[in-house]
């Protein structure tokens, strides 16, 4: 009979064959319809804003990863249909029934999509979006420093992945009943938690190495420094450093990293398409995140992940130790279980991520008293990242913004104005901004939040409001 490590080698070598095959032919067919987008050479927002949308929409084919999803599934319960249902059952496929032979077979198929999918994201990256960084200007980067940043990402994200199913499938492969290897999983599991945590704490020089990023006293918005200092004394919240970033991965417009000292990031490309406003907002909403501890909510998340896997695998080696007629059994209940737990914690997450930013944003909004600059700010970077205008339109962030604008409390004297911004927004059949050209000078920072404000004026409808037309 082959040797499990032998099929485990084949497996994942034609795996990674034939799904990076499979990622370097999608790359190029999407590159090449991404080319119709940016291939006129035309440098205006308003074909940076088509590409994006075409940008979103392409990806690594989606129906590899289903087949996973399927796979996670339908491997234990075959197992179990055929030791339970099925009186005879040939050497052969009992040998591939096996915990040592069966499960490592999958790692290996997760081994090559992780791969294919990595290659995906490397060609489609070098060879079409360091194109519209150039002629769209979002940032000064050159072709070589894109593809070096991706091979950072590469190694800081998709290594440890792969390693880590390596990992897994050499501790099923070895004999799980002798007492070194269960110290050995231990050991291994421990590692992956601490990995974990030491990620959160040095998440800022990490983020710093996968993204271009510059000290803001070192950029053209260097006379944005005190003005951030005014907001964070404002908000009651100190960011360790503030930081530049020159992106096309995704241009976030604003982001907070590090758990234990925060810093502060904006994205250099939504600084040179906004106002004072949206910058504000930006801000604003940047020091809801510390405070509503995003950082801490993220880490916690991804610690429940990896404790799903550490007791699979654990479950994994236990099951070893049972009778042959509940080993089928015990093979399967870690999977599937893993399976459903992972969809719980996603549901959970998910659900308190969107409360969160329900409340980071209504934050903002009282911190600089003006949502509907929150509102657009959120609108505009979500264009920028790919989002149609109908799904902005959708949205109900956005929408609950707007509800919260017709509520009654103190606001700044710039909020009931149009913001100006490049791209029009409207709500309703109101319009919500004017062209950029039209932005004022920056008003003053406030001494409190708008909300600790005394006396809120009466609710003013949309209806008595003097919207240009």
């Amino acid at each position: 009979m082959i040797s499990p490590l032998i099929l485990f080698l084949v497996a994942q070598t034609i795996s990674i064959i034939a799904l990076s095959y499979i990622g370097v032919v999608a790359a190029k067919r999407h590159t090449q319809e991404l080319q119709q987008e940016i291939e006129t050479e035309n440098p205006s927002l308003e074909t940076y804003l088509r590409f994006a949308v075409a940008r979103n929409y392409l990806g690594y084919p989606s129906r590899w990863s289903n087949l996973w999803s399927a796979v996670l599934i339908g491997i234990p319960l075959v197992s179990l249909v055929i030791n339970y249902y099925v009186v005879s059952i040939p050497g052969f496929l009992l040998f591939f029934l096996q915990v040592n032979v069966l499960y490592p077979i999958y790692l290996a198929l997760s081994i090559g999509n992780t791969i294919g999918s990595s290659a995906y994201s490397f060609l489609r990256t070098v060879f079409s979006d360091a194109q519209a960084v150039r002629i769209f200007q979002i940032s000064t980067l050159q072709r070589h420093e894109i593809a070096f940043l991706k091979i950072r990402e590469a190694l800081l994200q998709t290594l440890p992945s792969v390693l880590y199913m390596e990992a897994v499938a050499l501790l099923l492969m070895l004999a799980p009943s002798a007492n070194l290897y269960y110290l050995l999983a231990l050991l291994f599991i421990f590692c992956s938690g601490a990995f974990v945590i030491l990620e959160a704490v040095f998440d800022t020089p990490l983020y710093a190495l996968k993204n271009k990023v510059e000290q803001l006293a070192n950029t053209p918005w260097a006379p944005l420094a005190p003005r951030i200092a005014a907001w964070e004394q404002v908000g009651q919240v100190k960011f360790s450093s503030v930081l530049i970033q020159q992106d096309i991965r995704e241009i976030p417009g604003v982001s907070v990293s590090g758990l234990l000292k925060p810093t502060l990031i904006l994205n250099e490309f939504f600084l040179r398409h906004s106002d004072w406003r949206q910058q504000d907002a930006l801000i604003g909403i940047a020091i809801g995140m510390v405070k509503k501890r995003m950082a801490l909510h993220a880490l916690l998340n991804r610690l429940a992940a990896w404790a799903i896997i550490a007791a699979s695998v654990l479950l994994f080696f236990f099951s070893s130790l049972l009778p042959a007629s509940l080993s089928s059994l015990t093979i399967a209940a870690p999977w599937i279980g893993m399976f459903i737990a992972f969809d719980v914690i996603k549901a959970r997450s998910d659900r308190q991520t969107t409360k969160n930013l329900t409340e980071v944003y209504r934050m903002a909004s009282f911190l600089t008293g003006d949502p509907n600059a929150v509102r657009v700010a959120l609108s505009i970077t979500s264009l920028f990242r790919g989002a149609s205008a109908e799904q902005v339109q959708q949205d109900g962030q956005i929408q609950k913004l707007d509800e919260l604008a017709q509520e009654s409390w103190a606001r700044a004297p710039q909020a009931d104005e149009p913001v100006p911004t490049v791209s029009p927004e409207s709500f309703d059949p109101y319009p919500l901004t004017v062209p950029l050209n039209q932005a004022t000078a920056p008003g003053p920072v406030p001494t409190a939040s708008y909300r600790e404000l005394t006396l809120p004026p009466s609710p003013i409808s949309r209806q008595e409001r003097k919207w240009p037309m």
